[in-house]
């Protein structure tokens, strides 16, 4: 059979409509360099940066993202020689007027979120019998779409989601109340509600939740075939059967109350067969497909002629089944059922004993009286696990605690999980599964610094956004670092934890300085200041920094220039900057700010030396870390991975190859003395080989 690039060859195709999904199945394509010459047209669903890169990458740079709408037609497309896209769909076209509203309908300014409103000629009239969505819809020409977004100060497009129930399947517009009225036309049932399951490769998945009457036995079967029928590729993947739905006090369904998508099924590889399509299954023998489901033969992918909706409606089956997402470039790269069937058992057997860990005997109800319970770490988590009523919040919780613990807290967090005494017996399994994955990631990239004991830090909080992490001693006999936080962040790239592990405490502590509003420091941070030099300034004034001998400070992405000018401003003897960056040569003013800002610092300071680390494959790194070293003379590190890429996050990206202490005992621990540190303007790469990764099972 001809590959589809083959087939686009012969027909002469030269523009392709594709959904976010279908972006990733052509990415998957055999033979996609054959696609050079075509125009790609992405819609119907977000489309991220990442993607677009791969695309322009290995496909064509002819990219175009879009936007539009049934009842205005298309509304922008991106330019392909737009560089500075991002993830907008592009501009308005010609005759297409824009703009975003508040909920009273006041027009926003460039950034500001809300509701996009578009006029243009050949606008839809009306919606058929519907003169209230009309009226609501429609006002003095301009139609309001419910799609929430913003417009940069060049008016391009940005989405941010929907203000209304609707939410987008592989590009298909899904409106949850329409199927429900299909759904209960099913005979037996009485009420059903309709919603989305977040998934990364298909946005959204359709699910159900259905009541039956208290006389009618529940066919899934029949019903799912019943709604197919009727609505096609829009009818729900999973119907699960309640007694009642949710609904507020003026009996409208409550959409937002979580829903818990477990199942027990255990007969997985049936479980495949079924999803695969009819089509498909008439090429198997069927007593090949029986072999399969006894586990006694595979089914290789290259033998079954699986077309586009047969590959998706498989990988969605397995999804909302088995919460396993499989992209369909690793669905190619795994290539038979059988495969895929392991996939599943591996992801069944490590949920099992997760689970089975957390088990939890009466007798050892959290309610249990210990010395251990008591301590403060113990009871504020157990205070705000009272309050996370889904899986969801309690993974935001646990990413707020990442920030603040310190490893001898992590330790007694993950011995009091260990011991079945920490989260209560009655708990859902879903909670104590992703506790203990979480606490299980952090204890594993804590274990990579090569200590089994903690390291001693006790954290007192300074401001609301700066911590102070100090191990015992003298501060006197120590050095203070100094660490400026990712743009929007509170860490470095890795829970705090696990620098301070990493960090020798009888020799130095640390200083975090959080950036928590996305704003790159360039207007400061609320309560130190308003942009970085008054932040470095309110720092000089701190009492603590005076009790240290020696200074040195580490910044990472958007942390990497306050670092840089804290070095030179607070005497630092060494200065950091991982994977900085300057702005984007959009803004030259601001870019020329900075280098005189940096110019002036260093006339400070003249003794302070810079570490300018970045990827040895991002341009835009290397050609900040030459501007910086020629600014201040400091040695260009450019990180090198043997076996792959290593991109703008350097720092995340050697935790997860567990390469953060060879990292740093290069770095911000080095002896001043060091050739590459006390030379000026020196070039050098480090180096991290291919066996040095430790497969991380997480």
């Amino acid at each position: 059979r001809d590959s589809l690039a083959t087939q686009c060859q012969t027909l002469n195709v030269s523009v392709m409509h594709l959904s976010g999904y279908q972006a990733q199945e052509l990415l998957a394509t055999p033979e996609i360099y054959l696609l050079s010459n075509i125009r790609l047209k992405l819609g119907g669903s977000h489309i991220p940066s990442q993607l677009r890169q791969q695309l322009r990458k290995h496909i064509t740079n002819n990219l175009q993202a879009g936007y539009g709408t049934t009842e205005t037609g298309a509304i922008a497309f991106t330019d392909p020689d737009d560089q500075n896209a991002g993830e907008s769909v592009g501009q308005p076209l010609p005759g297409i007027e824009i703009r975003v509203v508040s909920p009273n309908r006041i027009t926003l300014g460039a950034g500001e979120k809300g509701e996009i409103a578009i006029r243009c000629e050949g606008i839809f009239r009306q919606y058929l019998d519907n003169p209230d969505l009309t009226a609501a819809k429609l006002d003095n020409g301009w139609f309001y779409t419910g799609d929430v977004g913003y417009l940069d100060e060049q008016q391009r497009i940005y989405l941010c989601g929907r203000s209304d129930d609707m939410f987008v399947f592989n590009s298909v517009n899904i409106y949850p109340q329409d199927i429900e009225s299909r759904i209960c036309q099913y005979p037996g049932i009485v009420d059903a509600a309709v919603l989305p399951k977040e998934s990364p490769v298909h946005g959204h998945i359709p699910v159900a939740l259905v009541v039956f009457a208290n006389n009618a036995k529940p066919k899934i079967p029949a019903l799912n075939k019943f709604v197919v029928d009727l609505v096609g590729i829009r009818s729900p993947r999973q119907f699960f059967v309640v007694d009642k739905i949710p609904r507020n006090i003026s009996g409208k369904i409550s959409r937002q109350k979580a829903m818990n998508l477990s199942t027990k099924i255990d007969q997985h590889r049936k479980i495949i067969i079924q999803a695969l399509d009819e089509h498909t299954k008439e090429q198997i023998d069927p007593s090949l497909i029986a072999a399969f489901e006894e586990g006694d033969t595979d089914i290789y992918l290259r033998d079954i002629n699986m077309d586009s909706l047969a590959r998706m409606e498989l990988l969605i089956s397995l999804e909302v089944n088995y919460d396993l997402i499989i992209t369909p470039k690793e669905f190619v790269r795994l290539g038979s059922l059988g495969k895929i069937s392991e996939r599943v058992l591996s992801r069944k057997m490590q949920d099992k004993l997760v689970q089975d860990t957390c088990v939890q005997n009466n007798a050892l109800d959290s309610t249990t009286k210990t010395t251990d319970t008591q301590h403060y770490v113990i009871q504020f988590f157990q205070r705000t696990f009272h309050y996370c009523e889904t899986v969801a919040q309690l993974n935001k919780a646990l990413t707020t605690l990442e920030h603040r613990l310190t490893p001898l807290e992590i330790e007694r967090l993950y011995e009091m999980n260990r011991n079945r005494l920490l989260i209560p017996s009655s708990a859902s399994g879903k909670f104590h599964m992703v506790f203990t994955l979480w606490i299980q990631r952090i204890k594993a990239m804590m274990l990579d610094s090569g200590k089994s004991i903690p390291e001693p830090f006790v954290a007192q909080r300074i401001a609301p956004t700066v911590t102070h992490f100090a191990g015992p001693g003298p501060r006197s006999n120590k050095t203070l670092i100094i660490c400026f936080a990712i743009k929007g962040g509170r860490t470095l790239m890795m829970p705090n934890a696990v620098l301070m592990q990493h960090t020798d405490s009888s020799c130095y502590d640390l200083l975090v300085v959080s950036e928590p509003l996305n704003q790159r420091y360039e207007l400061g941070i609320p309560l130190l200041g308003n942009n970085v030099t008054e932040v470095i300034d309110w720092l000089a004034k701190l009492e603590i920094i005076g009790d240290y001998s020696r200074i040195r400070t580490l910044g990472s992405s958007a942390g990497a220039y306050p670092a840089v000018l804290a070095g030179y401003y607070l005497g630092a003897e060494l200065a950091v900057s991982v994977g900085g960056r300057l702005n984007s040569w959009r803004f030259p003013g601001r870019i020329l700010e900075r280098i005189l800002t940096t110019r002036r610092a260093v006339r400070k300071r003249l003794n302070t030396r810079t570490l300018l680390c970045y990827g040895k494959d991002k341009t835009r790194d290397r050609n900040c870390a030459r501007i910086m070293s020629w600014l201040t003379g400091g040695t260009q590190i450019a990180i090198e991975f043997t076996n792959g890429s290593v991109g703008h996050l350097i720092l995340e990206r050697l935790v997860d190859r567990g390469e953060l202490s060879h990292y740093l005992a290069r770095t911000i621990f080095a002896k001043i003395s060091d050739e590459h540190i006390s030379t000026d303007g020196a070039n050098m790469t480090i180096n991290i080989p291919a066996a040095h990764i430790r497969n991380r099972p997480f």
